[in-house]
């Protein structure tokens, strides 16, 4: 099973890319999903016969009200079969990496090798950053929108980095890491956000790395690394800012960065275009994004709390056959996760995604507390991730691409099924602990073992 993660990690952060630029048969795009479906029949009999003991009760709970909203959706708005099957595609394709650590226990050494080849592929995205941002200067094109590394869209880019980095934060307080080789790896892993003009870095970045400290920062030591991390953001800033305004030198459209945060008209436009509605022809704003869903669906009270049903308002790789009703009206709307949540799922549907960041990351606190080893350092960044994602969901469409809705899900699934393992143990918090002492094992005890074979 840990090939197969392995395999998996690897085909979501490359095979999208390759398809594109070889421009091969589409088909070829499906094989993250493929690897997906493969790991449906291990979850389905080794989860029977453990009885699904690793997956708590809430989830099953959560995930199941959630399945019953979308049913609602759509049969409230008669959704074709096309729309239908692409719904649940989009939606339900995440389940078995979600699932699969709640019936499959990874060990301590197979975490860090899963670790060890997302550093290796997060690496990898700085050459080919570089180069893609050479050719454009090459054509004399100025955008940085086509500075994508090989997840092909430049805010999943920096999302993904910036997770990259918290992850390293949560191994460096934990001293899994030495301090000279986080910096070197934090200025290295940034240096695509930069050059690729993502704005939205300069919230993202200190958003997810004040939560990492805060979670894994121990009470005596915390202003001690506030600072540190403090001065790591003065000097990353004082890098992004020069380089990004360098990337607009003979840029038409010109906008400095400090300008574009200062300017309340600048920022105005990016937030809302004047006369965006729905059936928009023309690019609207994050704020329109938010605004429109809201209005549109507040007509009916119905629509409202069920949305217009699960891929009736997004487009479908599968072809026109499976394109949802609404989906030419919202094409210019639907811009970011949110816009297209609240749109197929309504405000319950919605709320109830939101409830479940907010278990996964309880969760994630519970792990980071609790657990010394490997996967309580991972837990520390992770809460810096779970929060970058859910702000995530307002900026952009996190979750048509598999690079990240794949991997948040598997490692979200990992602090999940590591928190039932850990309620079944006695111990005090981390914090509350002797500094000194050594750190136990972080593999489950005798009687959990038995339970896995």
């Amino acid at each position: 099973m840990q090939r197969l993660v392995l395999l998996a990690i690897f085909a979501v952060m490359t095979v999208a890319y390759v398809a594109i630029t070889f421009r091969l048969p589409g088909v070829v795009k499906l094989v993250p999903e493929l690897l997906s479906a493969l790991m449906i029949p291990f979850i389905i009999v080794a989860g029977s016969r453990q009885r699904f003991e690793f997956f708590a009760a809430k989830y099953w709970l959560l995930c199941g009200t959630l399945l019953f909203c979308m049913i609602c959706g759509l049969l409230i708005n008669d959704v074709d079969s096309g729309p239908t099957i692409a719904g649940l595609r989009n939606y339900l394709r995440i389940a078995p990496f979600f699932l699969l650590p709640a019936t499959f226990e990874f060990k301590e050494g197979q975490l860090k090798q899963q670790l060890r080849l997302l550093l290796v592929l997060a690496l990898t995205q700085v050459p080919f950053a570089s180069f893609q941002r050479w050719q454009l200067w090459r054509q004399g094109r100025f955008t940085g929108d086509l500075v994508v590394g090989t997840l092909n869209d430049s805010g999943i880019l920096s999302i993904f980095l910036i997770g990259a980095v918290l992850v390293l934060t949560g191994l460096v307080l934990r001293d899994r890491i030495s301090k000279p080789r986080f910096t070197i790896l934090f200025f290295l892993l940034l240096l695509p956000t930069t050059i690729n003009e993502t704005k939205a870095t300069v919230i993202l970045l200190p958003l997810g790395l004040l939560t990492a400290l805060v979670v894994g920062s121990v009470p005596g030591r915390r202003l001690r690394i506030v600072g540190a991390a403090a001065a790591l953001l003065v000097c990353f800033g004082a890098i992004f800012v020069p380089v990004y305004d360098l990337m607009q030198t003979n840029n038409p459209y010109k906008k400095d960065i400090t300008t574009f945060f200062t300017d309340k008209e600048q920022l105005g436009k990016y937030m809302e275009a004047k006369r965006a509605g729905v059936g928009s022809v023309t690019q609207v704003g994050r704020g329109d994004a938010l605004r429109i869903p809201i209005q549109y669906l507040a007509r009916d009270p119905v629509q409202f709390m069920f949305g217009l049903g699960i891929g009736n308002a997004s487009e479908s790789s599968l072809g026109k056959a499976f394109t949802g009703k609404y989906a030419a009206i919202f094409s210019r709307i639907t811009i970011t996760a949110f816009s297209t949540f609240f749109l197929e799922l309504g405000l319950l549907g919605t709320g109830l995604l939101f409830l479940l960041y907010w278990l996964i990351f309880r969760d994630t606190l519970f792990v980071a507390r609790h657990d010394r080893g490997l996967f309580g350092a991972l837990a520390v960044g992770w809460a810096g991730v779970t929060a970058l994602i859910v702000v995530s969901t307002v900026y952009t469409n996190i979750q048509i691409f598999e690079s990240l809705s794949f991997l948040f899900w598997f490692l979200s699934g990992l602090m999940t099924a590591r928190r039932v393992h850990l309620s079944r143990k006695s111990f005090q918090p981390i914090h509350a602990a002797d500094s000194a002492a050594p750190a136990p094992s972080s593999e489950p005890d005798a009687a959990v073992a038995r339970a896995r074979t």
